[in-house]
């Protein structure tokens, strides 16, 4: 019986080693570019929460939806663009030798 050709892995090579990272390093920074994503996917599953519980009275279109989810996730990539990332004031951050 051959081995089905899905349940194989992929030999770890440099090649492919050198793959993921540069991957997950690009990954990486983009995520930290964008600082509002995670309000912006709160917001996405606020959206499909409110839309489970009105679907009973009132079943919302499918081009409303993803209209709304668009405009909740373009919003929060482009405020992450548009605003500076915020650096620590030193003045604020408590330090055990002030105390």
């Amino acid at each position: 019986m051959a081995p089905n050709s899905f349940a194989r892995a992929l030999p770890a090579t440099s090649e492919t080693a050198g793959w993921t990272s540069r991957r997950s390093t690009v990954l990486s920074s983009l995520v930290d570019k964008l600082r509002f994503l995670k309000h912006g996917l709160v917001g996405v599953l606020g959206l499909v929460g409110t839309k489970m519980v009105v679907a009973a009275w009132w079943p919302a279109p499918a081009w409303l939806s993803l209209a709304l989810v668009t405009l909740i996730l373009g919003g929060a990539i482009v405020a992450s663009l548009v605003s500076p990332a915020s650096t620590p004031n030193p003045d604020r951050i408590p330090n055990a030798e002030r105390s």
